[in-house]
């Protein structure tokens, strides 16, 4: 609805959104009986009777529940603002004042407040802390913010406290840990926050903790018993921070840890092993970072541990193995990464091994056959891999394997064909690779079996014709395989055969046409 035309508010009007224009010059006399009104969206271009209309509509007595600005030019919101007894939500986006008005803190039923793009906002007023049945504080985009009232405290129902794009704020007020229902802080975009306060670590309620693009902090703050229920730290693209100290007995709940493109951060809490609720660990793009501390065994829960461009990242303590209950293990883009400890076979949950893009790594250790319940192991851009150990017979809940892009892997071991669940099986990539193994025909269960790119590989074994599972066969550019073998034709189950770019093939096995299942074969 456009104020300054002819209009006509119906009495039992609910939601309401008026604009203001350059034909407003006055608030229009029907706003006296908009009591009814719940919901008001209020948008606005320069005028000067802006202020006059919302005067108007603040003194009116109403039930108003929800209040939503929008590019509002006008530089201060009037004091009557506060007779507003019943609102609930409070939305300033895009506004031109300086300031807020002393008075928005007799808002005793505010619960929602957010405020984003208003570059002139210098400051929040004192009276903030007089909302006491606020949950939600909301601050987006005030570049001219420069710091939070210290009255900060008494917003003792505060549950979110989100803060971002705030350029100009240096330091939160250390009565940020009088909030003592604070569940969630968010801070991202703060190019010149420097440091949280020490009081952060008496937010006893507080669950969730996430600093995100604030390149200026060096530090998290170590205070003793800090942060019991903290259930989820996630810290990324903070380019200065070097540690993160934590005092004995402190984050007990922690569940989720992540640390992300943190470029200086050269190691862990050295506590890292009293979390023992912590069930994910990923650190990610952090160049500095060395390696992990011997009390990484102490992690008893940890279920996903993810450790992702660490170029300096060479091995994994030990204690690797007293992780019983990791399921997922997951080391990619880490050049230096060399082996994994003979502990690993101690992992008796693991469920997902992805070593990728690790040129260095050479070797799986002999340990491997002790993983009895991996389903998935998968090697991708290991190019000092030459072989695989021959306890990878002994994974016999394996049901997925993928080996690509190993340039120096020269044979599969012959242990192979006794992975009796294996369903898939997928080989690329690996130049130096010259056969399979006649083992190969004891997979009973591989449903799935892929060979790509591999330029040495002459031939495939006879045994092959012993998969009876077998539904799908895919062999793409492997340009020096001359033959398929004729046993092929007894792998009556065998439903899609792509064979692509074999340049070296002459010519299929008449079996072939014996099998009843085979849908139109694709040779290219």
């Amino acid at each position: 609805m456009q104020v300054g035309r002819s209009i006509k508010i119906p009495r039992l009007c609910y939601n309401l959104k008026l604009i203001c224009d350059k034909n407003t010059t006055a608030c229009p006399k029907e706003f006296r009986q908009i009591e009814s009104v719940r919901t008001l969206i209020f948008e606005s271009n320069k005028h000067e009777q802006v202020k006059k209309v919302l005067h108007r509509i603040f003194i009116t007595p109403s039930k108003l529940r929800t209040l939503h600005f929008t590019n509002c030019p006008i530089r201060k919101l009037p004091n009557s603002i506060s007779n507003l007894k019943h609102l609930r939500c409070i939305r300033l986006k895009g506004a031109s004042f300086k300031a807020l008005p002393q008075s928005i803190g007799s808002l005793r039923n505010l619960q929602f407040m957010a405020i984003s793009n208003c570059s002139n906002l210098a400051s929040l007023p004192t009276s903030l802390g007089g909302l006491l049945s606020l949950q939600t504080l909301e601050i987006s985009n005030c570049d001219n913010l420069a710091s939070l009232p210290a009255s900060l405290d008494g917003l003792q129902n505060l549950q979110i406290l989100k803060i971002s794009n705030c350029n100009n704020i240096e330091s939160l007020p250390a009565s940020l840990g009088g909030l003592q229902k604070l569940k969630t802080l968010e801070i991202s975009n703060c190019n010149n926050l420097a440091s949280l306060p020490a009081s952060l670590g008496g937010i006893q309620k507080l669950k969730i903790l996430k600093i995100s693009f604030c390149g200026n902090l060096a530090s998290i703050p170590a205070s003793p018993g800090s942060l019991q229920n903290l259930q989820i730290l996630k810290i990324s693209f903070c380019d200065n921070l070097a540690s993160i100290p934590a005092s004995p007995g402190s984050l007990q709940n922690l569940q989720i840890l992540e640390i992300i493109y943190c470029k200086n951060l050269a190691s862990l809490l050295a506590s890292l092993g009293g979390l023992q609720k912590l069930q994910t660990l990923n650190v990610s793009y952090c160049d500095n970072f060395g390696n992990l501390p011997a009390s990484l065994g102490g992690l008893q829960n940890l279920q996903t541990l993810k450790i992702n461009y660490c170029n300096n990242l060479s091995s994994l303590p030990a204690s690797l193995g007293g992780v019983q209950n990791l399921q997922t293990l997951n080391i990619s883009y880490c050049d230096n990464f060399a082996s994994l400890p003979a502990s690993l076979g101690g992992l008796q949950n693991l469920q997902t091994l992805n070593i990728s893009y690790c040129n260095n790594f050479a070797s799986l250790p002999a340990s491997l056959g002790g993983l009895q319940n991996l389903q998935t192991l998968k090697i991708n851009y290991c190019n000092n891999l030459s072989s695989l150990p021959a306890s990878l017979g002994d994974v016999q809940n394996l049901k997925t394997l993928e080996i690509s892009n190993c340039d120096n892997l020269a044979s599969l071991p012959t242990s192979l064909g006794g992975i009796q669940k294996l369903q898939t099986l997928k080989i690329s990539h690996c130049d130096n690779l010259a056969s399979l193994p006649a083992s190969l025909g004891g997979l009973q269960n591989l449903q799935t079996l892929e060979i790509c790119r591999c330029d040495n590989l002459a031939s495939l074994p006879a045994s092959l014709g012993g998969l009876e599972n077998l539904q799908i066969m895919r062999i793409i550019d492997c340009k020096n395989l001359a033959s398929l073998p004729t046993s092929l034709g007894g792998v009556q189950k065998l439903q899609i055969l792509r064979i692509i770019d074999c340049k070296n093939l002459a010519s299929l096995p008449v079996s072939l046409g014996g099998l009843q299942k085979l849908q139109v074969p694709c040779i290219l």
